[in-house]
């Protein structure tokens, strides 16, 4: 998260000093687990947003989160990006641990979602109403409503879902502005590969 401290702590760590690896995240980067102990620099594990950190100091973020929106045709991108930006916090996720950010395959084109996958640096994958549709089950505010006007009972809930993958959790369930939805899903481990499709291109 914090890519800027990443030269400082490299140096520290090539003239022999050994990190210190802390934070509730800790069991979802093993990988870490064979530097050298000591305390010439920290590394905290966490997907929670975390204050700036001092120099030597490395705030890292398993990506094991997926962001599910959907919004109404032509709404206003800031609206989207307040509306997520607000979860994520309640949520206590920060965003660089979001893996992507997936919808139904509507919403390829709209704006809103457009802005927001380039605000926050991520990948927009996307997903058929049918795909969609097989989360039913695991969604926790399904509506007849949202299948009658596109095809499956839940799009931000459920693409969250389908994006964590088969043992992902809701994190946040559907959180409503006045044109657009967003869902949070959260995986037991890092997710290291990209559900749905991306958009395509002409």
């Amino acid at each position: 998260a914090n890519p800027e401290n990443a030269k400082s702590a490299m140096m520290a760590l090539l003239q022999g000093g050994g990190a210190q690896v802390s934070g509730d995240e800790v069991t979802n980067a093993e990988w870490l687990g064979d530097l050298p102990k000591g305390d010439a620099v920290k590394i905290i594990c966490t997907t929670k947003d975390q204050p700036i950190r001092p120099e030597n100091t490395l705030l890292f973020h398993p990506q094991r989160a997926t962001l599910g929106v959907g919004c109404a045709r032509n709404c206003p991108p800031a609206e989207l990006e307040r509306l997520v930006m607000d979860v994520l916090a309640a949520a206590q996720i920060a965003p660089k641990a979001l893996q992507g950010i997936y919808t139904q395959d509507l919403k390829a084109d709209e704006p809103a979602v457009l802005h927001l996958a380039a605000k926050l640096n991520l990948p927009l994958r996307l997903f058929t109403a049918t795909e969609l549709e097989v989360q039913t089950a695991r969604l926790e505010n399904p509506s007849d409503v949202v299948f009658a006007e596109v095809g499956c009972h839940g799009a931000s809930e459920g693409a969250a879902l389908a994006g964590g993958g088969a043992d992902a959790t809701l994190a946040s369930p559907k959180t409503k502005s006045e044109m657009a939805t967003c869902a949070i899903a959260t995986a037991p481990a890092p997710i290291t590969e990209l559900a749905g499709r991306a958009r395509g291109k002409l």
